[in-house]
């Protein structure tokens, strides 16, 4: 009863030193994982694996340091890149193939041709065998339009052949072999994106995850005004600090003259990094055992919720967008929003001139 009795008058060495502990480790196992996440998996790979980004997670200096992209994501299974200084499109797959096709873009450089364009676009037509109305009634195999009248397709015979994936040489649209358009063709649809850049795009297209589902419906103005609100955070370099919504892109939104991709900007070299505050509540333990091993009835208990047993963690991110909390939709400014879009989803490059129907493509 002696050893009973000392043993309970003791205090709590153990429990004194083994919370301290757990606690040490939480924080330190969370820290590296948050850290690892991010450092050897890009935030678009971590969408496309779990649909949800949190702009609250630890973040390295790497990361703060390194240049960030605006990413659009589609809910198709392929998207086109066409980078113009190679003269190559790239079909980007899914499940992670790329294709590489040879083509010749637009020259600009004499008579009526016009030079292909930067831009993010979505094909909005497509015919097997297109009849130009502009230029003599030229035959155009497996023909998608994406920038106004410009669009991927191949041409009679295969003298042009020699300029594909070596110059620009066509009046305006992206030439290919017979074989290529075609697959082209059948391995896209309607709406898939195609980004067109100089390696020189602040955005990038990215699959969202298979079945992803937009929270809402989203109106043309929503999604124009996150599309420009996206890139200038970006570009302010506000990514790690801003509250973004993560969506499925609508192609109808694109217009057939494009989506800007700041092309002719510097991406930031920089991040800002985000301020979190982490508070730590744990209940006291209000349980009192005398020598006699009873419970002390002369304490008064405090009222202790179930579900306030345990540690609870919050955070406050610093955000320079305006949101609403309670139902985490954005708050628009028509004034300042009409003018975000306007400057930074508009693509600058404006209508194609028309040439009359004299002369091929």
């Amino acid at each position: 009863m002696n050893n009973d009795i000392k043993f309970n008058n003791r205090p709590p060495v153990v429990l004194s030193i083994f919370f301290p502990a757990v606690l040490f480790i939480y924080l330190t196992l969370g820290y590296f994982i948050n850290y690892f996440e991010i450092s050897s998996g890009s935030k678009i790979d971590l969408f496309s694996q779990s649909g949800e980004i949190s702009s609250a997670r630890f973040v390295s200096s790497k990361d703060l340091n390194s240049v960030i992209k605006d990413t659009v994501y589609t809910d198709q299974d392929t998207w086109i890149e066409l980078v113009l200084p190679e003269q190559h499109a790239y079909l980007h797959y899914r499940d992670g193939r790329k294709v590489k096709y040879p083509v010749s873009t637009g020259a600009g450089n004499f008579g009526v041709s016009v030079e292909s364009r930067p831009g993010l676009f979505a094909i909005f037509y497509r015919n097997a065998h297109h009849i130009s109305s502009q230029f003599n009634s030229a035959d155009m195999y497996h023909f998608m339009a994406f920038n106004q009248g410009i669009g991927f397709h191949s041409i009679n015979g295969t003298g042009y052949y020699v300029h594909l994936g070596v110059r620009p040489s066509s009046k305006g649209c992206i030439r290919l072999t017979h074989d290529g358009a075609r697959e082209l063709f059948n391995a896209t649809e309607m709406g898939t994106l195609v980004l067109v850049h100089s390696y020189n795009s602040n955005r990038v297209v990215a699959f969202a995850p298979k079945g992803f589902k937009n929270k809402k419906e989203y109106s043309k103005e929503e999604y124009r005004v996150m599309l420009a609100r996206n890139l200038k955070n970006v570009l302010d370099g506000n990514y790690y600090i801003s509250n973004r919504d993560y969506f499925v892109l609508d192609p109808k939104v694109i217009p057939i003259s494009g989506a800007y991709i700041a092309y002719n900007k510097k991406p930031s070299q920089s991040q800002n990094a985000p301020m979190v505050n982490y508070t730590f509540t744990v209940q006291r333990d209000n349980l009192n055992v005398n020598k006699l091993n009873e419970i002390d009835m002369s304490r008064q208990f405090e009222s202790i919720d179930e579900d306030d047993v345990e540690s609870v963690i919050t955070k406050t991110v610093n955000s320079e967008t305006t949101k609403d909390q309670s139902s985490n939709k954005y708050v628009y400014n028509s004034k300042e929003d009409e003018l975000i879009v306007k400057k930074y989803f508009y693509n600058p490059i404006g209508i194609l001139p028309y040439f009359g129907p004299n002369s091929r493509r």
